[in-house]
């Protein structure tokens, strides 16, 4: 199951694509139903965790270089 194989990228770098976003940061958590991204900060605020439900992900990809 795709849950299984993202739990093997916990603390990696990734983008998260779905129908209407891309997300880029921490992989953080893994559950049954979404993962949780930890994005990182800017000049406007603090890094925050962002959750994505697995059925609306479109692809994930893992950054070998650490990327983000």
């Amino acid at each position: 199951m795709i849950e299984d194989t993202l739990r093997s990228y916990v603390g990696f770098s990734v983008e998260v694509v779905t129908p209407l976003d891309l997300v880029k940061g921490t992989l953080l958590a893994v559950t049954s139903s979404t993962i949780i991204v930890q994005t990182p900060g800017d000049d406007y605020g603090p890094s925050k965790n962002v959750n994505v439900l697995l059925p609306v992900i479109s692809y994930v990809r893992v950054l070998t270089d650490g990327g983000v």
